[in-house]
């Protein structure tokens, strides 16, 4: 009733537009329930500067990553790596970039370390909180190993990041994607690996933040 009411069908009869005048009749109707304003005339927020840090693969890993992108699968001594579809392959070729690879057994297979260049991103704050964003388990566990931090799980674990006591912390995008105010622990985030999807990438709530891809 209300698309019949206020839109015509499109050529194509699968998509509608607005009949003449709708707008203004559908927002009259919800008027007295609703309220309706945009951020770019109450907030203020500093500019936004995004800098992209490429990391190369060597020749070893290049070709590996090759292998698994023509093939679909890799097999080593103890264990295999198969993608059944190109949607898996693809998850498989985002952590063999990222460094490591579950295997059909369920381990995780170290390809590289070229990601260590974390390591220069986080200095180069000064001191300065870092939120970084990662994407696979295997990423939380390699970044914990080299780097005293902490994953934003909880209510504690986000007033300690806005009170600025966590030095370098970590998010898992899916999680903490949407309805945590982060805004003011930092203003940097490091995306470990980059996700598909646009409505994860920017995840967090930091205001004014400076993402940094690695």
């Amino acid at each position: 009733q209300y698309r019949d009411a206020y839109f015509t069908p499109d050529w194509n009869g699968f998509t509608y537009t607005p009949r003449k005048g709708a707008e203004k009749e559908i927002y009259g109707k919800i008027a007295d329930i609703s309220i309706s304003m945009k951020t770019t005339d109450h907030l203020t927020m500093p500019e936004l500067v995004t800098t992209a840090d490429r990391v190369e693969l060597d020749e070893k890993a290049a070709a590996i990553y090759k292998d698994m992108e023509q093939d679909m699968c890799l097999d080593f001594v103890r264990d295999s790596i198969t993608a059944a579809n190109a949607g898996v392959l693809c998850g498989k070729l985002t952590q063999l970039a990222s460094g490591a690879v579950y295997t059909d057994g369920g381990n995780v297979m170290r390809i590289h370390s070229h990601k260590d260049a974390l390591e220069d991103l986080i200095e180069a704050q000064n001191g300065k909180p870092v939120l970084i964003a990662y994407w696979y388990k295997h990423e939380r566990d390699s970044i914990m190993e080299r780097f005293e931090c902490r994953e934003i799980k909880t209510d504690t674990d986000i007033a300690d990041w806005n009170a600025s006591k966590i030095p370098i912390a970590l998010i898992q995008p899916s999680s903490a994607g949407h309805g945590l105010n982060l805004q003011s622990g930092g203003s940097t985030i490091i995306w470990y690996t980059m996700p598909w999807s646009l409505e994860l990438y920017p995840a967090s709530g930091v205001r004014g933040s400076s993402p940094k891809r690695s």
